[in-house]
């Protein structure tokens, strides 16, 4: 595999008519990268990697400190034990 990418702050699309808040998403957003690259990642594993990206989320949880993208999505998927690439474009 050579990369994931996730355009998170409306750099590569406007977000216009879509909703303020993307939790909603993370489940399925998760599930399409697993079945995508056939990374057999079971629902426990998709449900830790989302309550972790909600833990990041300053609308939920209140932060001073900025994290990076891959940051984020490297703790979140961490403990799917694959070799996946994030990249910020």
């Amino acid at each position: 595999m050579k990369a994931v990418v996730f355009d998170i702050g409306g750099t590569l699309m406007e977000y216009k008519g879509m909703p303020y808040s993307w939790i909603d998403y993370y489940e399925t957003g998760f599930k399409s990268v697993n079945k995508k690259h056939q990374c057999n990642i079971s629902e426990f594993e998709i449900d830790r990697s989302v309550e972790i990206l909600k833990s990041y989320n300053p609308r939920l949880n209140y932060r001073e400190r900025e994290y990076t993208p891959q940051y984020i999505f490297s703790h979140a998927i961490k403990e799917w034990n694959i070799n996946l690439s994030l990249i910020h474009i």
